[in-house]
């Protein structure tokens, strides 16, 4: 009789990143882009809306870069401004190329998602596959492929790991929110908070950031050690990972074949 290698489906509740997979725009330290290392849900959707948000940047930095080169000419005379326009627009080209190298990294893990929905959509039908990964061949058994179900409540996060040495205490101004007032300015109240001294992480060149707080849109967790950006997913669809068994690290498929199950 054969075995019936199951589809394991659970949620993974450690999260693996990368440190560098985060940057922060030259021209404006505001703006923020995250890699697929450092997101705790990848799939078709949010695969997706990454590349869209990297081609509306590019788009603006682009539009940018042409109109400052223009307005270059216009103040040859004028060397302050001219100086000013050129080190703006050295920054721009800057953030053009890491945001093309961000785009490449989130068009990877695409092509991932599909060669992992065409496995999915193979093991429906034979559950006996050979595989083969970046870290060697697999036989059924030996490894797992979770499935987690999203919703259109399904949130994901940006998660920036970061390293803090002390907490202080500081007031931050709440809503309260068992206030019955009309006015939300009448239910405001203070509270007394722990935060971390100083935040350090890495960012995608590898430099080492130092801030009293997260990014903006970010917020720090102490139970995650990280700061944290919860998104709202756009669409309903499946998040596909797939994990050695013997030390549950990731796998990244190349091919697989249909394989004989062993007789029990």
């Amino acid at each position: 009789m054969k075995n019936s290698i199951s589809i394991l489906l659970f949620i993974l509740i450690s999260i693996q990143f990368s440190f560098s997979q985060i940057y922060i725009f030259s021209s404006d330290a505001t703006r923020i882009i995250s890699g697929p290392d450092n997101l705790n849900l990848i799939n078709e959707s949010v695969t997706n809306q990454y590349l869209e948000k990297i081609d509306n940047s590019l788009s603006e930095l682009n539009n940018e870069f042409e109109k400052n080169t223009i307005l270059i000419e216009q103040f040859s005379k004028k060397k302050k401004k001219a100086n000013k326009l050129k080190e703006k627009n050295n920054n721009i080209a800057l953030d053009i190329e890491n945001l093309n190298s961000f785009k490449n990294l989130w068009n990877e893990s695409k092509n991932e998602q599909i060669i992992l929905q065409t496995f999915f959509n193979d093991l429906k039908k034979e559950y006996c596959q050979v595989i083969e990964t970046g870290k060697g061949k697999f036989l059924p058994g030996e490894y797992i492929l979770n499935v987690k179900k999203t919703n259109k409540f399904t949130a994901y996060k940006e998660i920036i790991p970061v390293e803090y040495k002390t907490m202080k205490g500081i007031w931050v101004k709440k809503k309260n929110p068992n206030c019955i007032e009309t006015d939300s300015n009448d239910c405001s109240v203070l509270c007394w908070e722990e935060v971390p001294d100083i935040l350090k992480y890495k960012d995608y060149q590898g430099n080492l950031q130092e801030s009293e707080t997260c990014p903006i849109g970010f917020k720090f967790s102490k139970k995650d050690k990280a700061c944290i950006n919860n998104i709202q997913a756009k669409k309903h669809t499946k998040a596909l990972t797939l994990l050695r068994v013997s030390d549950g690290k990731e796998l990244k498929l190349i091919s697989w074949e249909k394989s004989e199950c062993e007789e029990s």
